[in-house]
């Protein structure tokens, strides 16, 4: 199924996180929290962030800046998500999860957490200091993790990233291509008791430098065509 953004369609089914600054549903610009515009109403909350200066209105159409120090966005209560899947424990998934997200980098500095939940556990992606796009996921000390050729990401320019997880094996993304990829299944420890955050490692560290736009988290593995589908409905908006 798909859902339509303007005359464009973005992929619907398995969708479970949907952020998007320029919807004031989602966001009111110098707020302190967003609203998960999925079905599932999620609430995330802003941390450490100076809500005067936290929101860019022309960048992208709209976007979140984090200023790479403390900056960071929690999801803390999971609307109706939580009644749906009878857990506690939401996104904490453990079969198949994809992350997707349209970001600006202004620096690669620390290894800048883009999206996930967990730390040394469960599953997440972000940059690295050589400028790669990395997925990670782990349980006890089995460790899975991927990483794109150095210097693809570019500072100061918006780039689509998804990050997919699945049995058949970890995939990242760059603008709509396959950049890198393994055949080790995703296993990430049931027991991951990290929240879902944004723009930063589970807790603290790997602050995120720059502006977030869309992004959205699917209880799916994407297939190459959905990659695709989701990067040209919103590519226009961010110059890609």
């Amino acid at each position: 199924k798909m859902i339509r953004v303007g005359r464009k369609e973005i992929v619907l089914d398995g969708l479970v996180f949907y952020m998007d600054p320029i919807n004031t549903n989602c966001y009111v610009p110098s707020g302190t929290s967003i609203t998960d515009i999925s079905k599932y109403a999620s609430k995330g909350l802003f941390s450490n962030f100076d809500t005067n200066t936290n929101y860019d209105p022309n960048d992208g159409g709209g976007s979140i800046i984090f200023d790479g120090v403390d900056d960071k966005i929690y999801v803390t209560t999971y609307g109706d998500y939580t009644a749906l899947y009878l857990t506690p424990d939401t996104y904490n998934f453990t079969d198949e999860v994809t992350l997707e997200a349209f970001v600006k980098p202004s620096s690669f500095v620390g290894n800048p957490n883009i999206v996930g939940k967990g730390a040394n556990l469960g599953y997440r992606c972000r940059f690295t200091t050589d400028s790669r796009f990395w997925l990670y996921s782990a349980s006890g000390a089995t460790i899975n993790n991927i990483e794109t050729a150095a210097d693809l990401i570019k500072v100061n320019t918006w780039v689509h990233v998804v990050a997919v997880f699945s049995q058949a094996g970890l995939r990242a993304y760059v603008n709509g291509v396959l950049e890198a990829s393994n055949s080790q299944p995703f296993m990430p420890d049931p027991l991951n008791t990290c929240i879902l955050h944004l723009g930063m490692f589970c807790g603290s560290g790997e602050n995120f430098s720059g502006k977030f736009g869309i992004t959205r988290v699917y209880h799916k593995a994407f297939t190459a065509d959905e990659v695709l589908k989701n990067f040209n409905a919103d590519r226009q908006r961010y110059g890609i």
